[in-house]
């Protein structure tokens, strides 16, 4: 999964759920649209976490942004999918 891995490079994928498809903060992006899934993965000690993400359109841009996570080790804010990105 793109998005996980751009913001925690070792981290292994094992699920996602969809959480809803609108996200009531997607106007502080600018977003027309906006979906919310929680991310299941574990660390390199595997180690169990998860992270909240909000992925968002605009036009024919998306990117995403992490309402919340449980890790020890913060996510990459540096992670390309933080800034609007052509599709």
């Amino acid at each position: 999964m793109q998005s996980l891995t751009c913001y925690h490079k070792t981290a292994r994928f094992r699920g996602v759920d969809l959480l809803g498809h609108q996200w009531n903060q997607q106007y502080k992006y600018g977003a027309e649209q906006s979906i919310i899934f929680r991310v299941y993965f574990e660390g390199m000690s595997g180690t169990p976490y998860q992270m909240i993400v909000a992925g968002m359109k605009s036009g024919s841009r998306v990117r995403t942004a992490v309402i919340r996570e449980n890790t020890v080790i913060p996510y990459n804010r540096h992670c390309e999918l933080e800034q609007w990105t052509a599709t």
